[in-house]
């Protein structure tokens, strides 16, 4: 049931550089707020219009704006060519009036630190900037600096601004950017799937007896494990296969495809479209196994806690994971699943041949309704209404 409400609507700013329509986090926040305040809702992002609230969108530059854009090394300069040249004069008000600005990672702290909000912050962020979200020394040479600099202007946009708090998506990683903000407490809200906990529909494609279909969905990119997974795949059995649903580029899909190919398994490996996310479990369901191999190629692949956990525990899916200690906290604590004990492909293959005969077991099944239910979209929005009700007096 709804809170009770102001005879006047809240005015919230939501700002997220991120496709808002599969934004997980930014979609749980406009749900928790709209189901229990009267607010109006304004949202700065990319991607297409949603339903219900204010959208402002933020264009996404083209390749070739984009590397105009990696050429400039002034830190303000670029920040103004990427971000704050799309802000204008009516947003910025918005925001400085707001009595709510939710302000999801770290792309627009430079902007609020002068903005003098006058109401309620709330900044989540996702990503362990501290340690580092880039591997290779051109994404270094590119953006560690920057994204370092955008990160610094946080401890002035909490002192400027009235109540606040933040969020991060693993214990490990509150912990470090608390310590960081010199005790400033930073709490953990973990990820959900996008829609209500709710069994397998029968009438979806029924899995196959004796194959074991396993999935990796989200991001195409490096240092996902991605290519551990196809790799792994020479030790299995032929009754193994490797499907992907994947967002990615044609250069990233070659990639797998050739190591697939050099490896001789590329039969045993699919494609597939991706989903819009609000069906994205009904499709995981199709599937026996998810596969989550991780990397430790950077402290934040180390310590991230991907939404895809929890979406294929919302499918029914045992995980297979690599050792990366959030992830195998939340397998190894109900159990559903295996943790690899290192980030090789032997590893996984052997998580793998561990798992097999308990993936359908009736035992494997209540474990995972029990997790299921423990991370449902309804208590994870509990969660973000708790800490919400701390600064919307």
């Amino acid at each position: 049931m709804a809170l009770s409400k102001k005879k006047s609507p809240r005015q919230v700013v939501i700002l997220s550089y991120s496709d808002i329509e599969s934004d997980p986090r930014v979609l749980r926040q406009i749900r928790v707020l709209q189901g229990n305040f009267n607010v109006n809702i304004s949202v700065v992002g990319c991607g297409r219009e949603i339903p219900q609230v204010n959208f402002i969108r933020l264009p996404i530059p083209s390749m070739l704006g984009r590397y105009v854009g990696y050429l400039i090394r002034n830190h303000r300069a670029r920040q103004w060519y990427f971000f704050d040249r799309h802000l204008d004069t009516e947003v910025r008000s918005r925001i400085r009036n707001a009595d709510l600005v939710v302000c999801n990672e770290i792309e627009f702290l430079p902007t609020l630190k002068n903005a003098s909000i006058k109401g309620a912050l709330l900044v989540d962020l996702h990503e362990h900037h501290l340690g580092g979200v880039h591997s290779g020394l051109p994404e270094k040479i590119g953006f560690a600096r920057f994204k370092r600099w955008q990160l610094g202007h946080l401890p002035l946009t909490l002192k400027n601004s009235g109540p606040r708090l933040v969020t991060s998506v693993s214990e490990e990683i509150a912990d470090k950017y608390s310590a960081w903000l010199s005790g400033e407490r930073v709490h953990s809200l973990v990820n959900s799937s996008a829609r209500p906990q709710q069994a397998p529909d029968p009438s979806l494609p029924k899995k196959i007896e004796g194959q074991v279909r396993m999935v990796h969905h989200g991001m195409g990119r490096k240092n996902r494990g991605i290519e551990l997974a196809v790799t792994a795949l020479v030790h299995l059995p032929q009754h193994f296969t490797l499907h992907l649903l994947l967002r990615t580029n044609w250069i990233f899909r070659l990639r797998i495809l050739l190591l697939a190919r050099l490896n001789n398994v590329h039969t045993r490996v699919s494609f597939h479209n991706p989903v819009p996310f609000s069906e994205l479990v009904a499709k995981l369901t199709e599937f026996d196994l998810s596969l989550i191999p991780g990397s430790n190629a950077t402290e934040h692949d180390i310590y991230a806690l991907p939404n895809k956990v929890f979406e294929s525990i919302q499918a029914r899916l045992p995980l297979v994971v690599g050792p990366n200690p959030s992830v195998a906290r939340v397998v190894g604590s109900y159990p559903i699943g295996t943790v690899a004990t290192d980030w090789t492909s032997k590893a996984l293959y052997e998580a793998v041949v561990s798992l097999e005969e308990d993936i359908r077991g009736s035992s494997m099944t209540s474990r995972l309704d029990k997790a299921a239910n423990d991370f449902s979209p309804d208590k994870i929005d509990g969660e973000l209404l708790k800490l919400l009700l701390k600064i919307l007096k």
